[in-house]
């Protein structure tokens, strides 16, 4: 089953953390990380400072530090009527504490008929930018990987999904989908892969 069925990724996503996560409450974050954190998200109308979930995990890839343990905090941002909001700090094994900022490819899309926007013409990647806040996500410890999706009306058939991966101490955008047709039906389109923009 893929990530990207929008009908499917409903707001219950962004707080679905897996069967392997480690979520504590802010109680269990340190008080230089949660100093950070609240300074960071001062502009969050929903952020908590007692529900901020904490996991810590060793990188796994192969350019990861052997044995070098992280710790990831997702706070809650924002919350819509179909689309919820995160943020994420990571602490490294030397115990600094960033705010991570995840790579997103902007896509340029012209449609056949641009007042219906049902069909489209074409569609690539034009630029890429840097996201701090992403909308319906979660992250797996087990496999270190964050995923994120964005409703773009309620019905859910339009709308773009990411999941990027951890790898030598950062996330890696590793695979990015939309669905930018008003149609009423599901088509997904992959523009980024492994790497690769996909035109």
């Amino acid at each position: 089953m893929t990530l990207y069925r929008f009908i499917l990724l409903a707001v219950s996503v962004a707080f679905s953390v897996g069967a392997f996560a480690q979520a504590a409450s802010s109680k269990a974050v340190p008080a230089k990380a949660l100093a950070l954190i609240t300074a960071s998200v001062s502009d969050c109308a929903h952020y908590d400072a007692t529900e901020i979930d904490t996991y810590s995990f060793t990188d796994a890839s192969a350019n990861g530090t052997a044995g070098g343990t992280y710790t990831l905090y997702q706070v809650q941002c924002s919350l819509a009527a179909y689309n919820t909001s995160q943020r994420y700090f990571l602490q490294d094994q030397y115990g600094a504490i960033s705010q991570i900022a995840l790579a997103t490819p902007i896509v340029k899309t012209t449609y056949a008929d641009p007042q219906e926007m049902a069909q489209v013409k074409s569609i690539s990647v034009s630029s890429y930018s840097s996201e701090t806040e992403i909308s319906n996500s979660s992250f797996d410890p087990q496999t270190q990987t964050l995923t994120a999706s964005h409703k773009w009306r309620g019905v859910g058939d339009a709308g773009e999904a990411g999941t990027w991966v951890f790898e030598g101490g950062r996330f890696v955008l590793q695979r990015y989908e939309m669905d930018p047709t008003f149609d009423g039906e599901i088509n997904v389109i992959t523009v980024w892969y492994q790497g690769k923009a996909i035109d």
